[in-house]
């Protein structure tokens, strides 16, 4: 289910669940991934005599991560039925806008041909 990241491996330890992306980069790499796929992280508006944050500068200059940020709490254990729910509801709320603004044909929305042609003569 991630999209535009690699798979993790997860490693289950006595203190709770440990993951990693790969071998050079940390956890909080992929927490923060998720949590700006799911649209956790607020937006940076950059005004006029804002001060320069580490997610303004392009690599390899390192961002500074919040690892202990209220979203990266909910994403914490990408396996975990909080999250999976989160991730399914982003998911149907984005597909709907983009059905709504595009109307795409084929859609899982349509499940018959009647169907179909109603939604041919009504949107196009």
């Amino acid at each position: 289910m991630l999209l535009d990241v690699s798979l993790p491996l997860f490693v289950v330890s006595s203190t709770g669940v440990c993951f990693l992306f790969d071998s050079i980069t940390p956890a909080s790499d992929l927490t923060f991934s998720i949590s700006e796929h799911l649209g956790l992280i607020p937006p940076q508006n950059c005004e006029p005599g804002d001060p320069v944050t580490s997610f303004m500068h392009a690599a390899p200059i390192p961002n500074n991560y919040d690892d202990h940020s209220r979203e990266d709490g909910l994403v914490a254990d990408p396996l975990s039925d909080e999250t999976m729910a989160l991730w399914q509801s982003t998911a149907k709320k984005n597909r709907d806008i983009f059905t709504e603004v595009f109307r795409p044909v084929p859609s899982d929305l349509v499940q018959n041909f009647e169907v179909y042609k109603v939604c041919l003569l009504f949107f196009f």
